[in-house]
This record gives C-alpha cells, sequence and structure tokens, in this order.
C-alpha cells in the first residue's frame, strides 16, 4: 500500500533501489545541513524514509512509528522552524542538536512523504561506541 495525501492505493510490486534512494536523501539532508549552518557535516547520517513502510518488516514499521512519535513530540516541545520556499512540494526541520552531538533533521515532500535524517557528528559517534562498551 502507497500513501500519498492520506489515500491509500494498493501496490502489488513496486520495485525500489533502497541503497540509491537512501544515498540520495542523504545527499539532500548533507546540503541542507550546508545551506542551514554553513558548514560541511562531518559523522554518519541515518536516514529512515517513513513512507515506505512494509507489510513484512514488523521491526522496520515499529522503528518507523517511534521515530515519528518521537519527532512529532520533539518538534512541538521545542518548536521546530519550517523551512523551503514552497512548502506544499518541499519542506524540512531541523531539530536541536543534542548534548552528545545528534540532530533530527525532518524533510516532506508534497505534505505527506516523510525522511527522517539523524546526524551524529563525531563526538557523538565517540561518545554512542564507548557505551556499547560498557
Amino acid at each position: 500500500v502507497v500513501q500519498i495525501n492520506n489515500e491509500k492505493f494498493p501496490v502489488q510490486i513496486i520495485d525500489v533501489d533502497n541503497y540509491r534512494l537512501e544515498r540520495s536523501f542523504e545527499s539532500i539532508g548533507r546540503a541542507l545541513y550546508f545551506y542551514e549552518f554553513n558548514k560541511q557535516f562531518v559523522g554518519v547520517c541515518k536516514v529512515i524514509p517513513t513512507f515506505l513502510k512494509d507489510n513484512k518488516n514488523s521491526e522496520w514499521n515499529q522503528l518507523c512509528d517511534l521515530c515519528e512519535n518521537l519527532v512529532e513530540s520533539e518538534s512541538k516541545k521545542e518548536k521546530w522552524k519550517v523551512k523551503g520556499k514552497n512548502p506544499d512540494i518541499f519542506k524540512y526541520q531541523f531539530g536541536k542538536e543534542d548534548e552528545i552531538g545528534c540532530q533530527m533533521l525532518l524533510i516532506t515532500f508534497y505534505n505527506n512523504l516523510n525522511v527522517y535524517i539523524s546526524f551524529s557528528n563525531t563526538h557523538a559517534i565517540k561518545t554512542l561506541n564507548l557505551s556499547r562498551n560498557l
């Protein structure tokens, strides 16, 4: 099922090159980071295109739901600013960087197709790797 503007369309087969699609979204996210902060992001980006939910992959769907709920809560609490010259087609919102160096970006296409990108800078990567070893 593909959902566009709150309408669901049954789809039997959809052939998606996930790797290429995720790399494209990562490039868009990194470009937006550079545009907003006037510096190149150094670190790891995790791309979560929640519009690609899969009825056969409950773990992926749970991750998508968790991401959507956390960002919705955080964006309301912190009042994330919506940016984009034509928000009906494309808009984006950056969250604030947290204390260890992680930051979230929400990109929305056509008011419905959400892509979440988690930015983890080098400090966050070191911190998270240390916490795994405990």
